[in-house]
């Protein structure tokens, strides 16, 4: 009897392998076909929500973007058939990432609605994120497509502010082109609305007054006198401790005309209106007019006068809620303030009060770049161990560090300075170890350079070019240029 073998051939090993392969790329492309569409829908349901957030119409049609216009989607808005406005998105680099902003515009090259950021917004929590807040979206309402407006920036996030402004830029440039009005140059700039001189109002007879608290615990004062059927003859709110271009409109005559010949009480954008970008202040003020309608009568003469100057347009640092806080001397003996929150020890926000340093130097420790390399680190830190010091301002940005350190002494105890750093903050300060020298730059107009150095070693750099071209030589000042010297030594090239 023979014996029979039964074989059985096996695939080559590359063989199931390509098999393998084309299979999970057949899956993945089933898989993409069918979420392919929903995620469009999604994406578009999405930016539609957004054009509706800055313009109320029917529908938007999506335009062709023109050549040079700088924007990711450009649509044409439209209600009962009629064309009325045009929505755009651009974005700039962030801090954390691209910063994207939706404008409407109407007809007339007005803004009638603004959304800053958009699902990948990730700016940092307490500087840049504040440009989510509602009142900085209300601050673009009404402003022009065709130039000659203002934005204020955030104290503490330039970077964000600046993305902001670009890509606002980059929209009305695009629409006012769309309008068939071309801009040159930028549309919006950065600056304090201006202040209208106070309105002069005088009370005479009885007088009723009403206070309430505005925009950062600041008291708002309403004073007015009533006709005989009970409707204000006259009003004068003291709004000076409200925001400079903000809240201090509430004192203005188009705020407070709309209160003239009504009884009251009255309720914000019901029977009046509130101020755009200005809604805490807009809502104390009704709550103090409100309250004086019910206050007993006084004579005028017995009331302690009501602000007529507006305070300096600087912008309060942010108050920061449950915040740690510490004082400590800065540069020149001046007082530094840092507030700062935590959890279970990490820090998670850092606000920082330099307004006290000098300006274009230590002021920079307010600023994001510096305050948010504190953010996810526990104390004690350390100076030029996970925290850069801003060039030039070596003092102010160890009392920051010395500042947050103390706030955790008592779990961390931390070693204080038995010298203080030498004087380098600013240049007129610097001390003999400053090396200066002039030379002729564009025109024979004289530069001078002020150098410190350590073992030959460059150290600081500071450049006076306030006699060169502006935007152009005037650069040579700043710190993207003058950084390349630090860390080198001459002769350089």
């Amino acid at each position: 009897m023979s014996e029979t073998k039964t074989t059985r051939k096996q695939l080559p090993a590359y063989l199931i392998l390509a098999l393998i392969a084309l299979a999970a790329a057949l899956l993945l492309a089933v898989t993409n076909a069918i979420t392919a569409g929903p995620i469009k829908a999604h994406e578009e349901a999405a930016q539609n929500a957004a054009f509706q957030s800055v313009m109320e119409a029917d529908s938007f049609s999506t335009m062709s973007i023109p050549d040079g216009c700088n924007v990711t989607s450009l649509v044409e808005a439209k209600k009962d058939g009629k064309t009325i406005g045009y929505c755009a998105v651009s974005s700039a680099k962030g801090y954390g990432g691209n910063v994207a902003v939706t404008l409407g515009v109407d007809m007339d090259g007005k803004i009638v609605g603004c959304q800053i950021g958009d699902t990948n917004f990730a700016e940092t929590d307490g500087f840049g994120a504040r440009w989510k807040e509602p009142a900085r979206a209300e601050a673009f309402i009404g402003l022009s497509a065709f130039g000659g407006d203002t934005i204020e920036a955030i104290t503490g996030a330039t970077v964000t502010s600046k993305a902001v402004l670009a890509a606002s830029n980059d929209v009305l440039k695009c629409i006012s082109h769309v309008l068939g009005k071309d801009v040159e140059g930028d549309v919006l700039a950065f600056g304090v609305k201006e202040e209208k001189p106070a309105q002069t109002v005088e009370l005479t007879g009885d007088v009723h007054q009403g206070k309430a608290v505005g925009f950062g615990n600041g008291e708002v004062t309403a004073r007015l006198t009533l006709n005989d059927d009970g409707t204000i003859a006259a009003l004068v709110i003291d709004a000076s401790t409200q925001t400079p271009g903000f809240g201090t409109r509430c004192a203005d005559e188009e705020f407070t005309a709309q209160f003239i010949g009504k009884s009251g009480p009255f309720t914000l954008n019901e029977n009046v209106d509130g101020l755009t970008g200005a809604t805490i202040t807009s809502t104390a003020a009704v709550e103090a007019i409100n309250a004086a309608l019910t206050s007993p009568a006084m004579a005028a003469e017995d009331l302690e006068p009501v602000a007529t100057e507006a305070p300096a347009a600087t912008e309060a640092p942010m108050v920061l809620e449950n915040a740690k806080t510490a004082t400590i001397a800065g540069f020149g003996g001046a007082d530094i303030t840092v507030q700062v929150t935590d959890e279970n020890g990490v820090i998670t926000a850092l606000v920082v009060d330099a307004s006290s340093q000098t300006a274009g130097f230590g002021q920079k420790c307010a600023e994001e770049a510096f305050t948010s390399q504190f953010i996810g680190k526990s104390a004690p830190l350390t100076l030029g161990e996970g925290i850069d010091a801003v060039a030039s301002a070596t003092i102010t940005s160890q009392a920051v560090v010395d500042a947050v350190n103390s706030l955790y002494a008592a779990a961390e105890p931390v070693e204080e300075p038995t010298e203080a750093p030498a004087a380098t903050e600013a240049p007129a300060a610097q001390t003999a170890e400053v090396k200066t020298a002039t030379a002729a730059g564009y025109d024979g107009n004289e530069i001078t350079v002020n150098v410190t150095d350590e073992n030959g070693v460059i150290t600081a750099l500071t450049v006076d070019a306030s006699t060169q071209t502006a935007g152009l030589g005037q650069k040579c000042a700043e710190e993207a240029f003058t950084s390349q010297f630090v860390g080198k030594s001459a002769p350089l090239t």
